[in-house]
């Protein structure tokens, strides 16, 4: 049986446990995990013994290509109308919906179209839970797509001062996604931060095509910090680095806040087990990063899942108790942002297997600097 098969099982025992009759999903990242089919719209219904993909005339042929034991309904453009007449065919009385994803005016006009025998329930994490433990197959294509950030980052590195020196931040996040894009990245897995000098202070950040990326001069104590964190979307599945590099040379403050940085992430990453919950990994990098001084300078989780999202589960936060266990793949990002000064944040991503975590991200974290 197919992995999408047995995905698919796997969510009907949750069906019957829920006594649900069906489940409409709508999630596109959740379709593509239960059924192969990558297109950008449609949707998909599941009951206690058959699959179904409503889509429109753009994706026939695809979904053909991509699917398998799965019948395949044509709707038109507007969707909703004819997945309700399918529902009241059927006459399902409880019907699950994504409630995290379905907006809420998306519901009413279901709701509006069906039976008022028929009951939408909206569930949470229905699909997600599952998807956070990842099948070999999927260990393999985040590894590829990681595999493609980092030949992209040596890229920017290899050539710094053509790539880095005199451009505009905007200028620099353009040519990281060239480089994605040449490497065959379908897309970025979100908007490249790229944040120099006092920048680099908000954790997240949009490039500006205002602020051009050069050393004060050429003495010691001139340098900033450059922080860079892409990502690539690369056959449905996402990567996700960053690299806080020097432009210029750094004054010691600099260095030393760089070198906490690492040593947080550093300890995280050997320190995490299975079993552990996010919660605990957090800890043990903020402990780090508070032991120097800058508990107030953190302010953001450790790191969090990637796969078919660049956020997925699990989180590894100080709010998060899920439990970490092998094959979950997450990043490990610890920061400090010091506001008018600057900031470094270092982020790798992990598989947890039997006895720790194993770096994905092979892009290296010495102290690098352009001028």
């Amino acid at each position: 049986m197919k992995i999408n098969q047995l995905r698919v099982s796997a969510l009907r025992e949750k069906l019957q446990s829920e006594k649900l009759d069906a489940v409409l999903i709508s999630k596109m990242e959740n379709i593509r995990y239960l059924s192969g089919f990558s297109g950008s719209t449609g949707y998909m219904m599941v009951d206690g013994k058959s699959a179904y993909i409503f889509v429109d005339f753009r994706y026939i042929e695809q979904v053909k290509k991509e699917t398998s034991k799965i019948e395949i309904i044509q709707t038109s453009r507007s969707q909703i109308g004819e997945v309700c007449e399918f529902i009241k065919k059927k006459k399902y009385k409880k019907v699950a919906v994504e409630g995290g994803h379905l907006s809420v005016n998306g519901l009413r006009s279901f709701e509006d179209l069906l039976s008022k025998s028929q009951k939408l329930v909206p569930t949470a994490s229905l699909i997600e839970a599952g998807r956070m433990v990842k099948s070999k197959e999927e260990i393999t294509l985040i590894k590829k797509a990681v595999e493609l950030v980092d030949v992209t980052f040596y890229e920017m590195i290899s050539k710094g001062k053509e790539n880095f020196i005199g451009k505009s931040e905007s200028e620099v996040a353009a040519k990281i996604e060239y480089y994605m894009k040449c490497g065959g990245a379908q897309s970025p897995s979100f908007e490249s931060i790229v944040a120099f000098g006092p920048n680099s202070a908000y954790p997240h950040y949009k490039p500006s095509p205002g602020v051009t990326v050069k050393p004060k001069g050429k003495k010691a104590g001139d340098g900033t910090f450059l922080k860079l964190d892409f990502g690539a979307k690369l056959n449905g599945y996402c990567s996700d680095m960053t690299r806080t590099i020097f432009i210029g040379k750094p004054t010691q403050k600099h260095l030393d806040i760089y070198k906490i940085v690492l040593e947080a992430q550093l300890t995280a990453i050997n320190r995490a087990k299975p079993g552990m919950s996010g919660r605990e990994i957090d800890k043990i990098a903020r402990d780090v990063i508070t032991k120097h001084g800058y508990k107030d300078n953190f302010g953001h989780g450790l790191g969090h899942g990637v796969g078919l999202e660049i956020h997925e589960g699990p989180t590894v936060s100080s709010l998060s108790e899920i439990k970490v266990t092998e094959n979950m793949v997450f990043t490990i990002e610890p920061g400090v942002y010091i506001p008018g000064f600057g900031g470094v944040r270092i982020e790798d991503i992990v598989v947890m297997e039997k006895t720790g975590c194993r770096i994905l991200t092979k892009s290296p974290k010495e102290i690098i600097i352009i001028e």
